[in-house]
């Protein structure tokens, strides 16, 4: 869909906290685009990737050593996982 709509549905947790509790756990592209199904957001891979390029384009040099050395370590040997990143959870713009 869109940018904006990946934004409205990250800010659907403020009102709901079943939800925000959701996001606030690790998991994957497939269940985050999951879940935002079923608050009827149609979001795609593109979607998210777009949100992650957008935060690490305003993130500082130190935030960004932060969350690269995270995902060093959660880093899995399965290349065809792919997590969603924190700072596209943390995204609300």
């Amino acid at each position: 869909m869109s940018l904006e709509d990946l934004d409205r549905f990250l800010t659907l947790r403020d009102g709901d906290p079943d939800l925000a509790k959701a996001l606030a756990q690790l998991m994957d592209l497939e269940r985050f685009l999951g879940l935002a199904a079923e608050h009827g957001f149609a979001l795609s891979e593109a979607d998210v990737f777009a949100v992650q390029q957008r935060e690490h384009h305003a993130r500082t040099a130190a935030e960004l050593q932060q969350d690269q050395a995270a995902c060093a370590i959660s880093s899995t040997a399965d290349h065809h996982h792919v997590s969603v990143h924190r700072s596209v959870l943390r995204s609300s713009h």
